[in-house]
């Protein structure tokens, strides 16, 4: 399939997907909020009411609390051993962070720990994916994991400066830890110059090699876009955000919405087909990216299922964890609530495997003031930052 037909097979299900965006983020958020909303509650004594926000040190992972969403999407405390053990040797692990937050990449690295001395004790490999880090920079991660690169060197040789830009220093703890722990670290991100070009030329811009690198399974890219419930997905986890990449000048001014929307299942597709590339027959994975990359299944979650199952994995156990969930996270459209599936369908895709929360002690408030700072710092940033990338 060449990249023209490509992308003209996935424009054909574009309009279909973005055709109520004209209600605004926050009418489709709320709309879909309180579709999802579950009324029933748990009848297990140790379970909590269905999308009821976590309260009381309940976790096993230094001290987190940490919950399962069950079948019925209620919201189920984890208070065994065995269930935590089978968490951190499931084949893959896909966790979602807010890139800013010390307390989740604190929670990464006690999941980092837990999964590799899992994989110790069970004689298999262990790989830490990286939505950090570019395709192109992978050389340079191997050099770090070798020992022949410092972390300065690493740092300048990833461009993390201009490539990631968030908080380096809040990283380098995770990755200094699988270098001790023999873990390889593995670039999973598409690189900059194509995710530049493709919300402005779309998906037809790929060359052939593009293609077969980041697409290697092309008809279950498009077969994915046609799923039921993933129209919904698309409104409200990633057109919604198009409004807000374009008026904070975080993509070229001349990128469409279907040029958007392509470059972003672009990038988990590509996430996901790399993840198992790189796990190989028997290897485990923890996968770091960004929360909407895993919430509600359609990010990387399902591509992960199709492309382990192409390998001669199908049976392998996919988990996936969100860190820190607050109800806006969730598209809640209560600020007491969690809203733990896409619908109030009962085969409607759940939030996610499992929500780990820090201690309460340390969890730090994303949602006040000086959080909002922070973050619009952050913004800033990563503005001037991409500004002197930008195509001309």
């Amino acid at each position: 399939m060449s990249p023209k037909s490509l992308a003209s097979l996935v424009l054909l299900c574009t309009p279909r997907l973005v055709a109520p965006l004209h209600l605004g983020r926050r009418a489709v958020m709320c709309g879909l909020a309180a579709a999802v909303l579950p009324s029933s509650t748990a009848r297990s004594s140790d379970a909590r009411p269905a999308g009821a926000p976590p309260e009381g040190p309940t976790g096993l992972l230094e001290g987190a609390q940490t919950y399962y969403v069950n079948a019925p999407r209620q919201l189920v405390v984890v208070a065994d051993t065995a269930r935590e053990a089978s968490l951190l040797s499931a084949e893959f692990v896909i966790c979602g962070e807010h890139h800013n937050s010390p307390s989740d990449h604190q929670l990464e690295a006690s999941l980092l720990l837990g999964m590799a001395d899992a994989a110790a004790r069970d004689g298999v490999p262990l790989i830490l994916g990286l939505e950090m880090f570019e395709r192109a920079f992978q050389p340079a991660l191997d050099a770090y994991c070798a020992g022949s690169l410092s972390d300065t060197e690493l740092y300048s040789a990833t461009e993390w400066a201009t490539r990631w830009v968030w908080p380096w220093d809040q990283y380098l703890p995770i990755f200094q830890l699988a270098r001790e722990r023999g873990v390889k670290l593995v670039a999973l991100n598409t690189d900059t110059e194509v995710l530049r070009r493709v919300p402005v030329e779309g998906l037809g811009s790929l060359s052939v090699d593009q293609r077969a690198d980041l697409v290697p399974d092309p008809q279950g890219f498009i077969t994915a876009t046609r799923d039921p419930f993933f129209g919904r997905y698309t409104n409200a986890i990633i057109m919604a955000s198009y409004d807000v990449h374009v008026l904070n000048r975080f993509m070229d001014a001349r990128a469409t919405e279907a040029g958007f929307f392509s470059a972003r299942i672009l990038r988990d597709e590509a996430m996901a087909s790399r993840t198992v590339q790189a796990a190989g027959e028997r290897g485990r994975a923890l996968i770091l990216a960004g929360a909407d990359h895993v919430k509600f299944e359609y990010g990387l979650d399902r591509r992960l299922r199709r492309y382990a199952a192409r390998s001669g994995r199908a049976n392998a156990r996919v988990e996936t964890i969100l860190l820190n969930a607050s109800p806006e996270d969730t598209l809640s459209a209560s600020v007491n609530s969690l809203a733990l599936s896409l619908g109030p369908e009962d085969n409607a895709p759940r939030l996610a495997s499992y929500l780990i929360y820090s201690a309460s002690g340390s969890r730090a408030a994303r949602r006040d003031d000086a959080w909002s700072k922070l973050h619009l710092q952050r913004e800033d940033q990563i503005i001037r930052t991409r500004e002197k990338l930008r195509i001309q």
